[in-house]
């Protein structure tokens, strides 16, 4: 049995924020959010169905009440745009120590402020089962059972996508997507643990093929940053290509920029579990120190490659001609890193330039020199300088696309199937005499697409 009081997008933009009590504005984008779903549970706001979806939009405060008439308050956000009448995939957020309880309101504080704002963009259900007082996210507690319970409940009330369930959840709650993610990894097609400061088990997140984006500050407390810096580690490791954010900033909260990514949003609505179990393809993690030894002009130094003289690329191997390629590249302003990608056959093939926003347009340039491609400007910005970046390329068949730091930067369709196996080497663009460095480079065969050219 399920209890349901919403409120509509009407009310919430026709109440001032002046008008609400001011002890309750202190979570300031929050506050509609927070105290929407305080009216709507006090005044018993709008009705649950109608129109052409099962339930309205917008967040709802509900009660699920189980066989033995107990029942648990959550949370739950209902797109308003529904493009087509394909299965409606799901967020579980799991929220931190500050906000256990039992009103219901969990999701407030973080997950829900950036998804009310991005509301019309947003095409998935959004859930937010609360911890009780007490409580804990482990893997066999009582509030998790809650948890799986009410997923299980709503993926079959309203028909959402079982393949595509993703797993989210800040500080006590990112702790608990790790660990329920390691024991129970069937049950996820994705997870995005922010600011957590334990409970991952790489191998059995590795086993299942588990896509994950992790979010932390680098100012955050030591064991915190030492814990998420050595999980990363070990999944690449274990063949894992994880996407990892670590902002420059002190404190506890990468909540607020990381939920207002939205090209996370865009990556994980493209995992699913049969997608993870396609894909199992491991990543092989490129040993610097044995590669570095005849490369007169690269230093390795804790896994890190430098280039030392500006004007000798370095020399990655061979490739054949369905790929993955990641790494992650760090440089001073006025360097520029970048790629090259050519047939072994007759040097045919194209570089990959990537400057940040001020320093020029990026892009896919040919063997002239010629912009082919150029890289969108959101994923330029997404460039920092002097940090690392997450670099994400693919060779297939039907032709390349690339990633920054998890956002789309192009997409070049051209066959490239004619080229049997690519030589790869990072290089410098240009140089001002600064850092660049590379570091955690690996890459996979695509054995499911080359199986389609046999």
């Amino acid at each position: 049995m399920t209890t349901v009081v919403s409120l509509s997008r009407d009310v919430c933009r026709r109440t001032p924020l002046s008008a609400w009590p001011c002890e309750l504005t202190r979570h300031n984008r929050s506050c509609y959010l927070l105290l929407g779903l305080l009216a709507a549970y006090l005044f018993q706001v709008g009705c649950v169905f109608g129109g052409d979806h099962p339930v309205r939009p917008g967040f709802q405060l509900r009660s699920y009440v189980n066989d033995h008439g107990e029942a648990r308050k959550y949370a739950m956000f209902y797109p308003y745009n529904i493009s087509n009448n394909s299965k409606l995939p799901v967020f579980v957020f799991l929220n931190g120590r500050g906000e256990n309880g039992d009103d219901g309101i969990a999701i407030g504080n973080n997950f829900g402020a950036p998804l009310w704002e991005m509301r019309d963009e947003i095409s998935f259900v959004a859930i937010a089962p609360q911890c009780s007082k007490a409580g804990a996210w482990f893997p066999q507690s009582t509030d998790t059972q809650w948890a799986f319970a009410i997923l299980d409940r709503l993926i079959k009330e309203l028909d959402l996508d079982a393949n595509r369930v993703y797993l989210t959840g800040v500080s006590a709650g990112g702790h608990g997507v790790w660990s329920i993610a390691s024991t129970y990894p069937e049950r996820f097609a994705a997870i995005v643990p922010l600011c957590a400061a334990g409970g991952a088990n790489p191998t059995a997140l590795t086993e299942k093929n588990i896509p994950i984006w992790n979010f932390y500050n680098d100012g955050d407390v030591e064991n915190l940053v030492r814990f998420n810096r050595e999980t990363e580690l070990k999944l690449l490791r274990m063949g894992m290509s994880p996407l990892v954010t670590e902002y420059h900033k002190p404190g506890h909260d990468c909540w607020n920029q990381g939920y207002h990514t939205k090209e996370m949003y865009e990556w994980v609505l493209k995992q699913s579990r049969d997608k993870n179990r396609l894909e199992a393809e491991k990543f092989a993690l490129m040993n610097f120190e044995k590669m570095a030894h005849s490369a007169n002009g690269w230093k390795v130094h804790d896994e890190v490659l430098s280039s030392a003289l500006k004007a000798q690329p370095f020399d990655c191997g061979q490739f054949a001609n369905c790929f993955d390629l990641h790494f992650q590249v760090r440089c001073s302003t006025g360097e520029v890193p970048g790629v090259n990608i050519r047939s072994t056959h007759n040097q045919a093939g194209f570089r990959l330039e990537f400057p940040n926003a001020e320093e020029g347009i990026g892009g896919l340039f040919d063997q002239g020199g010629e912009l082919v491609v150029p890289f969108s400007s959101r994923s330029q910005r997404r460039l920092r300088s002097n940090g690392w970046n997450e670099i994400r390329v693919r060779v297939e068949t039907g032709g390349l696309s690339v990633l920054i730091n998890g956002c789309p930067a192009c997409e070049h369709f051209t066959d490239l199937s004619q080229y049997e196996t690519y030589n790869v080497q990072l290089l410098p663009v240009t140089s001002s005499g600064g850092v660049l460095e590379y570091r955690y480079l690996r890459s996979r065969p695509l054995t499911w697409l080359m199986g389609q050219l046999q």
